[in-house]
C-alpha cells in the first residue's frame, strides 16, 4: 500500500479521548435516574388537575410497586440518591469534570451563527456550519437547561419531601417541579433523538458509550475542540482534580481578604435601612407567613440536639415536648435564620466591612471581653424565652401592632441608651 494511502487510513482510523469513564458513568447514571423518576412521577400524578399519564398506566405502575405509598417512597429514595450524587460529584469535582463542563458551556459568537444556519444546513447539505468547541450550540443549550433544571427539580423535590411550605407555597413548589420536569424532558427527547436517529450525529452517542470519538467526525463537527486536543483528545489530568472547590475557595478567600484589608464603604442611610428592614418583614409574612426572628431557632435547635441523645427527657418536658412533633426543616425559623446569616455575610462582603478581631475598649482585656460576651449571651437567651421572643421577633410583632412587642422595643431602646451611657468609658 502506498505511503500516502497508509497515512490517510491511519488518520481516518485515529480516535481521540472525548469522554473519560468517570464522565460516562455519571452521564448514564443521570440519564437512567431521571428517566426512572419521570416514569414513576407520571404514575404518581392522579389528581385530575395535573394528571398526565393515562389511567391504565397509573394503575399498572402503582400495582407494580405495591401501591401508591411504596411508589412514593421509591420515587423519593431514588430522587434523593440522584440529587445527592449529582450535587456531590459536581461540587466536589474529584476528577475536574465540573470545571470542564462549565467551561465548555460558555457561549461564543460562533454559537449564534450556528443557530442561524443550522436549519438551512438540514435543507442544503453544502451549508457550512461555524467551527464548534466540545459542544455545539444546541448541545450547550441542552446542557444549560439540564443543569438549571436539575437544580430546580432537586431543590423543589427536597422541599416537598421535608414538608416545607404547605398551602400556597407547597402548591407552587409542586407546579414548579412539574413544569421544570416537562421542560427538561422535552429537551431530553430532542437530544436523544438527534444523537440516536441522525446518522451523522451517531458518533457523538457512540463516544458517550466507548469514550473515544473518530477524528474525522471531530474535525468536521467540533473543529475548535480538535484544534486544541488533536494529539490524544481530552483525558483526565491530575492537576484538574477537585478543580471547582479549589477555585471557589480561592475566590472567596480573596474576596474576604480584600474586604478585610480594604477601606470600608460609608454606612448607608439609616432611614433607608429602616425601610428595607420593613420590606424584609413584609416579605417574611408573604412567603413564610411569619416575620423574621432568631432566638426561637437556637432554642429549638438545642431541643432537637438534646433529643438525639435523650429523646425521652425532651419529650417529657412540657415546654419542649411539642417541638419534636414538627420536623426541624419544617420550622420556618430554620430558613429565616439561614437567610439572615447568608444575607449578612454577603452584605458585609459587598460593603468591605469584614474584619477579624475582638471588638473591645482599651480598658478591658480580651479574656474579660469574651467572658462578658458569653455571660451577656446567656442572659439574653433566658430573657428571650421569658419575653417570648428576641428583638427581631418583636419587630415582627410590632408590625402587627402587638402591645407587648411595642413595650419590649421601648424597653430595649431605653435599656440600650442607659447601658451605653454607663459603660461608654470602657470602650475608649
Amino acid at each position: 500500500m502506498p505511503e500516502n494511502q497508509l497515512s490517510e487510513q491511519q488518520t481516518a482510523e485515529k480516535h481521540l479521548i472525548k469522554h473519560p469513564i468517570q464522565q460516562r458513568i455519571l452521564h448514564w447514571f443521570n440519564a437512567a435516574s431521571f428517566l426512572f423518576l419521570w416514569l414513576t412521577g407520571i404514575a404518581m400524578i392522579s389528581n385530575s388537575g395535573y394528571q398526565i399519564g393515562p389511567r391504565f398506566y397509573i394503575d399498572a405502575v402503582n400495582g407494580l410497586f405495591g401501591g401508591a405509598t411504596n411508589l412514593l417512597h421509591t420515587h423519593i429514595l431514588v430522587g434523593v440518591v440522584w440529587f445527592a450524587v449529582l450535587v456531590g460529584s459536581f461540587l466536589l469535582d474529584p476528577h475536574g469534570l465540573s470545571v470542564r463542563f462549565l467551561r465548555d458551556l460558555v457561549p461564543t459568537h460562533n454559537d449564534l451563527v450556528w443557530f442561524k444556519v443550522r436549519g438551512k444546513a438540514e435543507i442544503d447539505p453544502d451549508t457550512k456550519l461555524p467551527d464548534q468547541g466540545a459542544y455545539n450550540a444546541g448541545q450547550k443549550a441542552f446542557g444549560v437547561v439540564v443543569l438549571l433544571g436539575s437544580v430546580i427539580i432537586g431543590i423543589s423535590g427536597l422541599l416537598m419531601w421535608i414538608g416545607t411550605g404547605g398551602g400556597a407555597l407547597g402548591r407552587s413548589l409542586v407546579l414548579l417541579h412539574l413544569m421544570t420536569v416537562g421542560v427538561v424532558i422535552s429537551f431530553f427527547f430532542v437530544h436523544f433523538s438527534m444523537a440516536a436517529l441522525l446518522k451523522e450525529e451517531r458518533p457523538a452517542l457512540v463516544s458517550m458509550v466507548k469514550g473515544e470519538i473518530d477524528q474525522e467526525y471531530v474535525e468536521h463537527h467540533h473543529a475548535e475542540w480538535f484544534e486544541a486536543h488533536s494529539e490524544e483528545g481530552e483525558p483526565l489530568l491530575e492537576a484538574e482534580k477537585y478543580a471547582l472547590p479549589r477555585i471557589v475557595f480561592r475566590f472567596f478567600k480573596g474576596q474576604v481578604l480584600k474586604a478585610h484589608n480594604a477601606e470600608p464603604h460609608k454606612l448607608g442611610n439609616p432611614y433607608l435601612a429602616g425601610i428595607g428592614l420593613g420590606l424584609v418583614v413584609l416579605a417574611g409574612f408573604l412567603v413564610l407567613g411569619h416575620g423574621p426572628g432568631s432566638s426561637g431557632f437556637f432554642s429549638r435547635a438545642g431541643a432537637y440536639s438534646l433529643a438525639q441523645v435523650a429523646p425521652d427527657h425532651v419529650a417529657d418536658n412540657d415546654y419542649w415536648g411539642p417541638v419534636l412533633d414538627r420536623g426541624f426543616w419544617d420550622y420556618w425559623l430554620t430558613w429565616t435564620v439561614g437567610g439572615i446569616a447568608i444575607g449578612g455575610f454577603v452584605s458585609a462582603l459587598l460593603a468591605r466591612r469584614i474584619k477579624f478581631g475582638i471588638d473591645r475598649g482599651s480598658m478591658i482585656s480580651r479574656p474579660t471581653r469574651l467572658g462578658l460576651a458569653l455571660a451577656g449571651g446567656i442572659v439574653v437567651g433566658f430573657s428571650t424565652r421569658i419575653t417570648r421572643g428576641c428583638t427581631s421577633h418583636h419587630l415582627s410583632g410590632a408590625a402587627l401592632l402587638s402591645v407587648g412587642s411595642w413595650a419590649f422595643l421601648v424597653a430595649v431602646f431605653i435599656g440600650g441608651f442607659g447601658a451605653a451611657f454607663a459603660f461608654k468609658k470602657v470602650w475608649r
